[in-house]
C-alpha cells in the first residue's frame, strides 16, 4: 500500500508538471490569446508562473506580444507557431510568453520601446527575449519561419555559452536606457516656447502635398492634430491651418475611412492615404469623433460634423459588445484569413452585383473601374456634386444612386464580415464615452446621450470602490487596470456629467482621479502601471502621446490634488521641450495651467 501511495503521488506531480508545461491559453477570454491556444508551443499568459519557470530553469523568456486585428499577427501563427519544428525549438530553449498587448499595454509599450531603441523601429507581433531576471536581451517583429529558428538558435548558443555575460549586459543596457534620468533641455522653458517647438516639428515632418506626417505609412495622430487646432486659435497661422484642412479632408476623403460602413481603419500603408491597413480599433473611432468635432470648430467646417456622427454611427452599429460595452477591433484579416478579404472586390463580383448605371457611378464616385481580384476598395475620387455632372444626372438622383450601390454592397459584405476581437477594454470604452458626451452636447441627439448615459453606467460595474478592472468579459471584470484605465474613464464620466447632469458620474470621475493620481504618481513622476512583474522604467516627467492621448496629461487636465498637481504642472514642460512633437496632450495641459491660473 505504501508503495502504491508513493507511486500515485509521483503519478501526480508528474501530471501537474506536465501541466505546468504545456500550452495554457485554450479558452481563453482574450480572442487573439485563445487563437494560440491549440499551437504546439507550450505558451504561459504572462504572469508570475511564467517568470518563476525562467528562474528555476535558468532559461530566458520568448515573449510574443500582438493582437487579434493584426495581420503580420495572423500571418506569424500560421507560418511558425502551429509549426512543430518551431514548437520543439522553442519549447526546449525558452519560457514561452504570449502577451495580448491589449491587456497588458504597459508591459507592451515598454517592450516595444525597447526594439525601437535597439533596432530602431517596433510594430506587431512582437518579440522580445528577456533575461529571467525580467531585463531585455534583443527583441525583434515579424520574421519568416526558416529567419525565427537562425535567430531563436544564435540566441540561445550564445546563452549556453555566456549566460552570466548577458544578463549582466542587459541589466547595464537597462539601465542605462532608463535610469539616466530625463535630458535637461538647454535655456529658460515657456509654454509659449515649447508651442513654438512643438510647430516646428511637426511642420517639419508634414507632408504638405498629401496631409499628414512623414513619406511613408500615415496614422490618424489624433492627438497631435488635436493639439495643433488648438494651438492655432491663438496663433492664426494661415499655412498651418491649410495643413490642417488638407489632412482632414485626405483622411475621409481617401482610403483611411470605409466609404461603404463608415468608420476609420488604423492606418495606411502609403503616404497618399490611398490603401489601407484593415484593421478598426476603437480607439481610433473615439479620437475621430472629436478631432472632427473640434475641426468642426477651430475650422469652421460644419461638415466636419456629419463625419464625426457618421462615425459614431458606425460605432453604435458595429462595434457594440454584448454586455453594453464596445468591442475592441475588427480584424484585418476576414473569415478565411485574407488580409482586407471583407473590403475588397474583384471586377466580376461587381459585375453580378452592380448594373451598368451603378458601375459607371462606382468607377466615378471610388474610381471602381481599376478594381481587380486584389484591390482594396478604392479611395473616393469625386464629390456627388463632380460625380453627378460628369454623368449629366441631377445631384438627388446621384445620391439615390449612391445609397443603391452602397446597400448592395454592404448586403455582399456582410456574408464575409471580419471576425470581432470582443474584448471590451476599460480604457478604450472610456475614450468612447468621451466621444459620445461631446457629441451629445454639441448635437442634442438622443441617441449620443442616451449612448453616454448608458456607456457610463456599464463603465462603473468595472469599478468596486477602489479598483478598476482592465476589461470586461460579458459583464465580469477582468484583468488589472493600468494608469490609462483611471484616466480615461475619470475623463469620460466627467464629460457624461455635463452631458446629463447625473452627480454620481462626477463623484465617481473624482474618486477614480484620485485613486490615480495615488498610484500612478509620486515625487519621482508618472508610472504607467504598478504591477509589471519585472524591473521597468517608471517616474517620467511626462508620458507620450501617441497613438492615443497621454494618460497623464489627461489627468492634468481634470485637475486633483493640488500638491501634486502643481509637481506635475512644473516637470511636464521640461520633460516635453526637447521632443513636444510627441508630448502634445502636456502641452495641452500646460496652456491650459497657464490661461487658468491654476495652482
Amino acid at each position: 500500500m505504501k508503495y502504491k501511495i508513493v507511486i500515485t503521488i509521483a503519478a501526480s506531480l508528474l501530471l501537474l508538471s506536465s501541466a505546468l508545461q504545456a500550452n495554457q491559453l485554450k479558452g481563453h477570454s482574450s480572442p487573439y490569446l485563445a487563437l494560440h491556444g491549440d499551437d504546439p508551443i507550450d505558451w504561459h499568459p504572462w504572469g508570475q508562473q511564467a517568470l518563476d519557470a525562467a528562474r528555476k530553469s535558468n532559461k530566458p523568456l520568448f515573449i510574443s506580444s500582438g493582437y487579434f486585428s493584426c495581420h503580420w499577427c495572423h500571418v506569424m501563427h500560421r507560418e511558425s507557431f502551429v509549426n512543430d519544428e518551431v514548437a520543439k525549438l522553442i519549447n526546449s530553449l525558452f519560457i514561452p510568453v504570449k502577451i495580448d498587448r491589449e491587456l497588458e499595454p504597459a508591459l507592451d509599450s515598454y517592450l516595444i520601446n525597447f526594439v525601437e531603441r535597439t533596432r530602431g523601429a517596433g510594430g506587431w507581433p512582437l518579440h522580445v527575449i528577456m533575461t529571467p531576471e525580467g531585463y531585455p536581451v534583443t527583441g525583434f517583429t515579424y520574421a519568416p519561419r526558416k529567419q525565427l529558428m537562425t535567430a531563436l538558435t544564435r540566441i540561445d548558443a550564445r546563452w549556453q555559452q555566456e549566460s552570466l555575460q548577458l544578463k549582466k549586459l542587459a541589466r547595464e543596457a537597462y539601465e542605462q536606457m532608463y535610469l539616466a534620468g530625463e535630458e535637461q533641455p538647454a535655456g529658460d522653458i515657456t509654454v509659449k516656447s515649447v508651442e513654438t517647438r512643438f510647430i516646428h516639428d511637426a511642420m517639419s515632418l508634414a507632408n504638405e502635398l498629401q496631409g499628414g506626417f512623414g513619406q511613408q505609412n500615415q496614422f490618424p495622430m489624433a492627438p497631435q492634430l488635436t493639439a495643433l487646432l488648438t494651438v492655432n486659435t491663438t496663433r492664426k497661422d494661415t499655412h498651418l491651418a491649410e495643413f490642417l484642412e488638407l489632412t482632414l479632408d485626405q483622411m475621409v476623403q481617401q482610403g483611411l475611412r470605409d466609404h461603404l460602413a463608415g468608420g476609420f481603419f488604423r492606418y495606411t500603408i502609403d503616404p497618399a492615404w490611398k490603401i489601407p491597413h484593415y484593421e478598426k480599433m476603437l480607439y481610433t473611432q473615439a479620437q475621430m469623433v472629436r478631432l472632427y468635432l473640434l475641426a468642426a470648430k477651430r475650422l469652421e467646417r460644419p461638415d466636419y460634423i456629419q463625419i464625426a456622427t457618421e462615425t459614431a454611427d458606425f460605432v453604435l452599429k458595429s462595434m457594440r459588445g454584448r454586455s453594453g460595452g464596445y468591442i475592441s477591433s475588427l480584424s484585418a484579416v476576414d473569415q478565411h484569413d485574407v488580409e482586407g478579404g471583407s473590403y475588397l472586390w474583384s471586377a466580376d463580383k461587381l459585375s453580378t452585383l452592380l448594373n451598368e448605371d451603378e458601375k459607371k457611378f462606382a468607377a466615378q464616385r471610388w474610381g471602381l473601374e481599376t478594381a481587380g481580384s486584389d484591390e482594396q476598395l478604392p479611395t473616393e475620387l469625386l464629390t456627388i456634386e463632380a460625380v453627378a455632372s460628369q454623368l449629366e444626372i441631377g445631384e438627388d438622383e446621384a445620391l439615390r444612386l449612391q445609397e443603391r450601390v452602397r446597400q448592395r454592397l454592404l448586403g455582399e459584405r456582410r456574408r464575409n464580415s471580419p471576425p470581432e476581437d470582443n474584448k471590451q477594454l476599460t480604457a478604450w470604452n472610456g475614450l468612447m464615452l468621451s466621444a459620445f458626451s461631446e457629441l451629445g452636447l454639441l448635437t442634442g441627439e438622443r441617441r449620443y446621450s442616451n449612448a453616454a448615459v448608458s456607456l457610463a453606467r456599464w463603465l462603473l460595474r468595472s469599478w468596486d470602490g477602489e479598483n478598476l478592472s482592465r476589461s470586461m468579459d460579458g459583464s465580469t471584470p477582468v484583468g488589472s487596470a493600468a494608469l490609462a484605465d483611471y484616466a480615461y474613464v475619470a475623463e469620460g464620466l466627467k464629460k457624461a456629467w455635463k452631458l446629463s447632469n447625473i452627480n454620481e458620474f462626477s463623484e465617481k470621475s473624482d474618486k477614480i482621479a484620485e485613486v490615480a493620481w495615488s498610484r500612478y504618481f509620486d515625487s519621482a513622476g508618472w508610472h504607467a502601471s504598478d504591477a509589471m512583474l519585472i524591473p521597468a522604467p517608471g517616474g517620467a516627467g511626462a508620458l507620450q502621446g501617441a497613438p492615443m492621448p497621454s494618460p497623464a496629461a489627461v489627468l492634468i487636465s481634470l485637475g486633483g490634488n493640488d500638491k501634486s498637481l502643481q509637481r506635475a504642472y512644473s516637470r511636464q514642460l521640461t520633460a516635453i521641450a526637447n521632443e513636444p512633437f510627441w508630448y502634445p496632450g502636456h502641452l495641452l495641459a500646460a496652456r491650459q495651467f497657464t490661461t487658468e491660473a491654476k495652482p
